[in-house]
């Protein structure tokens, strides 16, 4: 039961390698706010708890996907 999530989680990760290396930071980035959906989501649906860690970590990644996709548009 847990290999389908695994192999989900593996293709995602690919998905994301392939927009990287093809330049395609803002695809990167619009893949990336999956996460920001699926926890909004579980907070909404399922009441699941945020908790201070979560939310940095969160604050984190959308500051590191700002960067990149500036970074990849100073490249081209």
């Amino acid at each position: 039961l847990l290999v389908i999530p695994a192999i989900i989680q593996i293709g995602y990760l690919l998905f994301n390698l392939k927009a990287l290396a093809e330049g395609g930071s803002v695809a990167m980035a619009i893949i990336n706010m999956n996460t920001f959906v699926t926890i909004l989501l579980g907070t909404i649906l399922f009441s699941d708890k945020i908790n201070v860690k979560t939310a940095i970590a969160l604050a984190v990644s959308v500051f590191a996907g700002i960067y990149a996709v500036y970074e990849q548009r100073k490249l081209n």
